[in-house]
């Protein structure tokens, strides 16, 4: 007869008692990432037109604008819809799609207000 070794025994037990770890969430993740992506490039954005504007180069500085507002609208976008479908996915986490969520909001709403900021100063001058 052979003797059982009690610790893989005991490993045995652990892992039948043990709860089915919780699946992940791929498009809350995806979501979380395009958001966070976002908020980089946003910030690049920001110091991008400093050469233009030190050179006196203006169209230029204001397609760099257009640029940014259009890859801030694209990846707010992608970021709220995958977000939103991140958390509309049954049994698996939701905090990376909430985020995820969040920041695509945010980068719409910041969007948005450059935009009115925009045309609230050209009605002006």
């Amino acid at each position: 007869m052979s003797e059982q070794n009690p610790f893989e025994t005991a490993a045995a037990d652990a892992a039948s008692d043990a709860t089915p770890a919780r699946r992940r969430n791929a498009v809350g993740v995806a979501a979380l990432a395009v958001g966070v992506i976002g908020v980089l490039l946003g910030a690049v954005s920001t110091f991008a037109p400093i050469g233009a504007i030190l050179q006196g180069d203006y169209a230029l500085v204001g397609l760099l604008s257009a640029v940014s507002l259009t890859v801030a609208v694209v990846l707010g976008l992608t970021a709220t819809i995958l977000g939103i479908a991140g958390l509309a996915a049954r049994d698996r986490p939701r905090a990376a799609a909430g985020v995820g969520l969040g920041l695509g909001a945010a980068h719409l709403i910041s969007a948005v207000l450059g935009v009115t900021y925009s045309l609230v100063l050209s009605s002006l001058a």
